[in-house]
């Protein structure tokens, strides 16, 4: 069931790291760094500990995550997708079991559903669990993350029920497992043996060659594992600035008129319809026309220079600890550890200190610090077609919004009474007056009349 392929990694290749985190809030640094050194696309995390009221958001990247159906910070998944991809959220499959999150991609014209699972070790796993998780995934897929499921097939030290349970299910979806090389799993317990926990279950087409290695950074009590897919996946197409940004508004009016014209048939819906496009159409392109266009931020969240150091150091102990098991050795790696925990510490108070106090309000700082700190952003809703299947591209969407207004926006009943229609037709069928009604006649225009015929006569 391994599969390793030595392809090497190119600017083509699509990067996807699993990891353990056991709590991602405290190796938030060395993630990041890993993110930019590995040039990661996707990140799948287990063991997030997230919770309704925290989640760590990173610049550059989307998130989605499951929580534990319980609320509380412990077990969960979640993934980060580089903004620069384009992905549509799948929906949640959170149960005490297993907790997993998902996105859809387009790898060489092909949808992929790429998702992070977490399995708590202390429920059995059933292979019909299994396979009601994978048809909750498209008909191609790529799983990676702690499934606490040992087998030998993978190149695990023993088997596990729960391993025999997937390696059952893998077999029924025609899906296979790809596990690194090396031991993921470190236990701290003398009395455990290191061991390959964290894996890949794919479903994907024979043409997208895929390669496998184990990482030593970020490192918790598990180490990473990176997934690169020799592919290129759809990139995401940025939008043009929107109307109340960076419009010269001379050169919008100049181009609006030059774009518009009166001359249009209205007779017909379809007539109304285009002339509405069109209008639509020629705002639109006015407005990027006049604009600067908006270029993707990428942060580059750089770390001072011995913090960097410190890291370095850090891994390389750890990795000195797991190739002998030696108690001095552990007692150095820990050191190191809250060191750098300690030295991360008062830098982030530093630096927000200063943050805080260079906020003003003579430039609007204080009023944006303050506007993002009460910002809460929600993911996107999933919306279901009529036929109860989930929907994911901006065309199904917009269809589903348009029908529903078409449902919502009818006219009213008492409008199409027959009296009131004979009352319109009657109107509309009956004859034009060609002239205007003749003026009515004033006393002084019967004065002037009778005095002109008759001079004589004195009234």
């Amino acid at each position: 069931m391994t599969h390793t392929t030595n392809n090497s990694v190119t600017q083509n290749s699509i990067m996807i790291l699993s990891w353990n985190a056991n709590g991602l809030k405290n190796h938030k640094d060395e993630f990041l760094i890993t993110l930019q050194e590995k040039r990661i696309d996707i990140a799948l995390i287990s063991e997030t500990h997230f919770t309704n009221n925290y989640s760590l958001n990173i610049p550059g990247f989307r998130l989605h995550h499951t929580n534990h159906p319980d609320e509380t910070a412990h077990a969960g998944a979640a993934i980060y997708v580089r903004s620069s991809l384009t992905s549509h959220p799948l929906p949640k499959f959170q149960t005490d079991y297993i907790q997993s999150c998902a996105v859809s991609i387009i790898i060489n014209n092909i949808p992929v559903s790429i998702a992070a699972i977490y399995c708590p070790p202390k429920h059995n796993i059933s292979s019909e669990q299994f396979n009601l998780y994978f048809n909750s995934l498209s008909h191609n897929f790529i799983v990676g993350g702690d499934l606490n499921a040992k087998h030998i097939q993978w190149g695990c030290r023993v088997s596990n029920p729960r391993g025999s349970s997937l390696l059952h299910s893998i077999t029924t979806k025609n899906a296979k497992v790809i596990s690194p090389p090396n031991p993921t799993y470190w236990p701290t317990s003398p009395i455990k043996r290191p061991d390959i926990l964290d894996i890949f279950v794919i479903k994907i087409p024979n043409t997208l060659y895929s390669s496998i290695v184990n990482t030593h950074a970020p490192c918790s009590d598990h180490s990473p594992v990176l997934l690169s897919i020799d592919c290129q996946p759809l990139p995401n197409h940025y939008n043009l600035p929107p109307l109340h940004t960076n419009i010269n508004w001379d050169n919008f009016h100049k181009s609006i008129l030059q774009k518009t014209s009166l001359k249009v048939r209205l007779k017909t819906k379809n007539d109304i319809d285009e002339a509405v496009n069109l209008l639509t159409s020629n705002i639109q392109a006015s407005a990027w026309e006049s604009a600067k266009p908006s270029q993707p931020h990428i942060s580059n969240i750089i770390l001072p220079l011995y913090i960097r150091n410190l890291i370095s150091l850090k891994r390389r102990a750890r990795c000195l600890w797991q190739r002998t098991n030696y108690p001095s050795d552990k007692s150095q790696y820990n050191a190191l550890a809250q060191k750098l925990k300690r030295t991360i510490a008062n830098y982030r108070n530093e630096s927000y200190i200063k943050h805080l106090e260079s906020l003003t309000t003579k430039d609007g700082s204080l009023w944006k610090a303050t506007k993002n700190l009460l910002r809460i952003s929600n993911p996107p809703a999933i919306l279901r077609n009529t036929n109860g299947n989930w929907v994911h591209s901006d065309e199904d969407k917009a269809s589903i919004f348009s029908n529903y207004l078409a449902e919502t926006f009818q006219p009213h009943n008492s409008i199409l009474l027959p009296e009131k229609i004979n009352i319109v037709e009657q109107f509309l069928n009956s004859p034009l007056q060609m002239s205007p009604p003749p003026k009515h006649t004033s006393p002084a225009e019967v004065h002037y009349t009778i005095s002109k015929q008759s001079p004589l006569v004195t009234i």
